[in-house]
Protein backbone atom coordinates (compact mmCIF):
# COMPACT_ATOMS: atom_id res chain seq x y z
CA UNK A 1 0.00 0.00 0.00
CA UNK A 2 2.69 2.56 1.15
CA UNK A 3 4.62 1.66 -2.35
CA UNK A 4 1.23 2.42 -4.37
CA UNK A 5 0.86 6.06 -2.42
CA UNK A 6 4.57 6.64 -3.69
CA UNK A 7 4.18 5.77 -6.87
CA UNK A 8 0.77 7.82 -7.17
CA UNK A 9 2.36 11.07 -5.36
CA UNK A 10 5.19 10.48 -7.89
CA UNK A 11 2.76 10.54 -10.72
CA UNK A 12 0.80 13.19 -9.40
CA UNK A 13 3.88 15.53 -8.88
CA UNK A 14 4.89 14.99 -12.12
CA UNK A 15 1.59 16.24 -13.96
CA UNK A 16 1.85 19.34 -11.61
CA UNK A 17 5.12 20.22 -12.65
CA UNK A 18 3.89 19.23 -16.58
CA UNK A 19 1.01 21.62 -15.90
CA UNK A 20 3.07 24.72 -14.82
CA UNK A 21 5.55 24.04 -17.79
CA UNK A 22 3.32 24.05 -20.29
CA UNK A 23 0.63 27.07 -18.72
CA UNK A 24 4.27 29.17 -18.08
CA UNK A 25 5.26 28.37 -21.93
CA UNK A 26 2.06 29.72 -23.05
CA UNK A 27 2.36 32.67 -20.84
CA UNK A 28 5.42 33.44 -22.06
CA UNK A 29 4.48 33.08 -25.68
CA UNK A 30 1.64 34.99 -25.65
CA UNK A 31 4.13 38.12 -23.64
CA UNK A 32 6.47 37.56 -26.43
CA UNK A 33 4.32 37.56 -29.70
CA UNK A 34 1.98 40.22 -28.25
CA UNK A 35 2.73 43.63 -30.46
CA UNK A 36 3.60 46.45 -28.56
CA UNK A 37 0.76 49.28 -28.64
CA UNK A 38 2.99 51.84 -30.56
CA UNK A 39 4.54 49.78 -33.67
CA UNK A 40 0.97 48.50 -34.32
CA UNK A 41 -0.02 51.86 -34.33
CA UNK A 42 2.31 53.11 -36.80
CA UNK A 43 1.84 49.92 -38.65
CA UNK A 44 -2.22 50.60 -38.69
CA UNK A 45 -1.96 53.77 -40.06
CA UNK A 46 0.57 52.63 -42.90
CA UNK A 47 -1.63 49.95 -44.00
CA UNK A 48 -5.46 51.87 -43.52
CA UNK A 49 -4.61 55.32 -44.42
CA UNK A 50 -6.74 56.42 -47.37
CA UNK A 51 -5.42 56.78 -50.58
CA UNK A 52 -6.81 61.00 -51.59
CA UNK A 53 -6.74 61.77 -55.45
CA UNK A 54 -5.08 64.87 -55.80
CA UNK A 55 -7.73 67.01 -58.39
CA UNK A 56 -6.66 67.78 -61.53
CA UNK A 57 -6.07 71.87 -60.85
CA UNK A 58 -3.38 74.45 -60.82
CA UNK A 59 -1.42 75.10 -57.77
CA UNK A 60 -1.35 78.58 -57.87
CA UNK A 61 -5.64 79.78 -57.52
CA UNK A 62 -6.30 82.52 -59.62
CA UNK A 63 -5.53 86.18 -58.75
CA UNK A 64 -8.33 88.92 -59.85
CA UNK A 65 -6.11 91.47 -60.97
CA UNK A 66 -7.53 95.18 -59.98
CA UNK A 67 -8.79 97.42 -62.98
CA UNK A 68 -6.39 99.89 -64.16
CA UNK A 69 -3.68 97.65 -62.51
CA UNK A 70 0.15 97.96 -64.77
CA UNK A 71 -0.12 95.55 -67.99
CA UNK A 72 3.04 94.32 -70.14
CA UNK A 73 2.80 94.31 -73.99
CA UNK A 74 3.44 91.32 -75.66
CA UNK A 75 4.36 90.73 -79.51
CA UNK A 76 3.35 87.33 -80.84
CA UNK A 77 1.77 85.54 -84.24
CA UNK A 78 2.92 86.38 -87.86
CA UNK A 79 2.07 82.52 -88.85
CA UNK A 80 1.15 81.84 -92.18
CA UNK A 81 -1.90 84.33 -93.58
CA UNK A 82 -2.23 85.51 -89.98
CA UNK A 83 -0.87 88.62 -88.72
CA UNK A 84 1.67 90.06 -86.35
CA UNK A 85 -0.35 90.99 -83.41
CA UNK A 86 0.24 92.97 -79.99
CA UNK A 87 -1.98 92.47 -76.51
CA UNK A 88 -1.87 93.99 -73.25
CA UNK A 89 -1.79 91.36 -70.75
CA UNK A 90 -1.96 92.38 -66.84
CA UNK A 91 0.61 91.57 -64.49
CA UNK A 92 0.23 88.81 -62.42
CA UNK A 93 -1.10 86.56 -65.75
CA UNK A 94 1.93 83.69 -67.32
CA UNK A 95 2.67 83.93 -70.86
CA UNK A 96 4.21 81.18 -73.04
CA UNK A 97 4.99 81.14 -76.72
CA UNK A 98 5.39 78.07 -78.97
CA UNK A 99 6.43 78.67 -81.93
CA UNK A 100 7.27 76.15 -84.92
CA UNK A 101 6.64 74.97 -88.42
CA UNK A 102 3.17 73.95 -87.37
CA UNK A 103 1.89 77.16 -85.37
CA UNK A 104 2.44 80.43 -83.39
CA UNK A 105 0.59 79.62 -79.84
CA UNK A 106 0.55 82.31 -77.24
CA UNK A 107 -0.86 81.09 -74.12
CA UNK A 108 -2.27 83.43 -71.26
CA UNK A 109 -2.48 81.45 -67.38
CA UNK A 110 -3.40 82.76 -64.50
CA UNK A 111 -4.23 79.57 -62.16
CA UNK A 112 -7.23 77.54 -63.68
CA UNK A 113 -7.79 80.22 -66.20
CA UNK A 114 -6.17 79.99 -69.69
CA UNK A 115 -6.44 81.81 -72.57
CA UNK A 116 -4.66 80.64 -76.59
CA UNK A 117 -4.30 82.14 -79.09
CA UNK A 118 -3.25 79.93 -81.86
CA UNK A 119 -2.31 80.64 -85.14
CA UNK A 120 -1.89 78.09 -87.78
CA UNK A 121 -3.47 75.88 -90.64
CA UNK A 122 -7.08 75.64 -89.66
CA UNK A 123 -10.66 75.17 -91.55
CA UNK A 124 -12.93 78.16 -90.53
CA UNK A 125 -16.85 77.54 -89.63
CA UNK A 126 -19.73 78.97 -88.57
CA UNK A 127 -21.02 80.23 -84.64
CA UNK A 128 -24.51 78.82 -84.35
CA UNK A 129 -26.74 79.54 -81.23
CA UNK A 130 -29.94 78.45 -79.28
CA UNK A 131 -32.40 79.22 -81.59
CA UNK A 132 -31.80 79.09 -85.38
CA UNK A 133 -31.01 75.77 -87.01
CA UNK A 134 -27.13 75.02 -86.62
CA UNK A 135 -25.45 75.87 -90.01
CA UNK A 136 -23.53 72.90 -91.54
CA UNK A 137 -20.03 72.54 -90.29
CA UNK A 138 -20.81 74.96 -87.49
CA UNK A 139 -20.16 75.03 -83.82
CA UNK A 140 -22.32 75.05 -81.23
CA UNK A 141 -22.90 77.25 -78.43
CA UNK A 142 -24.97 77.57 -75.40
CA UNK A 143 -24.79 81.75 -74.83
CA UNK A 144 -22.48 84.39 -75.75
CA UNK A 145 -21.40 88.06 -74.38
CA UNK A 146 -20.97 90.52 -76.85
CA UNK A 147 -17.59 92.11 -76.78
CA UNK A 148 -16.79 95.37 -78.56
CA UNK A 149 -13.72 96.16 -80.68
CA UNK A 150 -12.80 98.13 -83.51
CA UNK A 151 -15.84 100.55 -82.71
CA UNK A 152 -18.57 97.64 -83.26
CA UNK A 153 -20.43 96.34 -80.01
CA UNK A 154 -20.62 93.42 -81.25
CA UNK A 155 -18.06 92.48 -83.22
CA UNK A 156 -17.03 89.83 -81.00
CA UNK A 157 -18.92 87.00 -79.01
CA UNK A 158 -17.54 84.74 -75.85
CA UNK A 159 -18.97 82.01 -76.73
CA UNK A 160 -19.82 79.21 -74.67
CA UNK A 161 -19.29 75.56 -75.98
CA UNK A 162 -21.93 73.04 -75.67
CA UNK A 163 -19.32 70.48 -75.10
CA UNK A 164 -16.83 70.81 -71.95
CA UNK A 165 -12.93 70.77 -72.22
CA UNK A 166 -11.94 67.06 -71.63
CA UNK A 167 -10.99 67.51 -67.85
CA UNK A 168 -14.47 68.69 -67.24
CA UNK A 169 -13.87 72.88 -67.31
CA UNK A 170 -15.65 75.29 -69.48
CA UNK A 171 -14.87 76.29 -72.99
CA UNK A 172 -15.31 79.63 -74.61
CA UNK A 173 -14.59 80.27 -78.08
CA UNK A 174 -14.35 83.90 -78.93
CA UNK A 175 -16.55 84.08 -82.52
CA UNK A 176 -16.50 87.34 -84.65
CA UNK A 177 -18.40 89.06 -86.92
CA UNK A 178 -18.62 88.06 -90.69
CA UNK A 179 -19.64 90.66 -93.63
CA UNK A 180 -22.90 88.78 -93.99
CA UNK A 181 -23.40 89.62 -89.92
CA UNK A 182 -23.06 85.92 -89.06
CA UNK A 183 -20.12 84.94 -86.47
CA UNK A 184 -17.04 82.18 -87.02
CA UNK A 185 -14.90 80.82 -84.51
CA UNK A 186 -11.47 81.74 -86.46
CA UNK A 187 -10.75 85.83 -86.04
CA UNK A 188 -8.84 87.93 -87.87
CA UNK A 189 -5.79 86.99 -85.56
CA UNK A 190 -6.72 83.10 -85.29
CA UNK A 191 -8.23 80.87 -83.05
CA UNK A 192 -9.39 82.32 -79.67
CA UNK A 193 -9.84 80.34 -76.39
CA UNK A 194 -10.86 80.40 -73.18
CA UNK A 195 -10.62 77.57 -70.74
CA UNK A 196 -12.04 78.16 -67.01
CA UNK A 197 -13.32 75.92 -64.04
CA UNK A 198 -17.06 75.30 -63.97
CA UNK A 199 -18.69 78.64 -62.21
CA UNK A 200 -16.10 81.06 -63.14
CA UNK A 201 -15.51 84.23 -61.55
CA UNK A 202 -16.64 86.74 -63.41
CA UNK A 203 -13.93 89.66 -63.07
CA UNK A 204 -11.24 86.98 -63.94
CA UNK A 205 -13.69 86.50 -67.32
CA UNK A 206 -14.15 89.68 -67.92
CA UNK A 207 -10.08 90.78 -67.23
CA UNK A 208 -9.37 87.68 -69.96
CA UNK A 209 -11.88 89.61 -72.42
CA UNK A 210 -10.24 93.07 -72.09
CA UNK A 211 -7.03 91.19 -73.44
CA UNK A 212 -8.83 90.54 -76.61
CA UNK A 213 -10.30 94.14 -76.96
CA UNK A 214 -6.52 94.67 -76.50
CA UNK A 215 -5.32 92.84 -79.65
CA UNK A 216 -4.03 95.08 -82.44
CA UNK A 217 -2.65 94.25 -85.55
CA UNK A 218 1.40 94.99 -85.76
Amino acid sequence: MERFFSVFGKAVLGVIIFAILVGGGIYIGIRLNKPQGQTTTGQTQASTAPVQNSPVQSLNPATPVPSGAASQTVTAGGFGSFPKYTISIPLGWQQEKTTNNYQDLLTITNGQYQLQINQTNMGNGGCSYPGPSPEPMSQEYTSFVPLSYSGDVNFYRRSKSKIPYPNGEDQYAICQKNASNSYSFVTTFGSILYMAPTNPDQQILSQMDQMVQSIQKQ
